[in-house]
């Protein structure tokens, strides 16, 4: 069985990367966004267990993700 499934979606690099360097070290699995357009797209991919969301973002932001 895999181990959950963690999307990260947050337009800084810095946050991202220190989010997935936390979450695997506790043996998630990770994927990443950096908009609101590709958290959807990643969702279509392989529905995760926990989203992660910034809510403010440039073009799509969080609270549009969520509609």
């Amino acid at each position: 069985m895999n181990p959950p499934l963690v999307l990260v979606v947050d337009d800084e690099k810095v946050n991202r990367l220190l989010v997935r360097r936390v979450l695997e070290e506790l043996g998630y699995r990770v994927a990443e966004a950096v908009d609101g357009e590709r958290a959807l797209e990643e969702v279509r991919k392989e529905t995760p267990d926990l989203v992660l969301l910034d809510l403010e973002m440039p073009g799509m932001d969080g609270y549009g993700v969520l509609k």
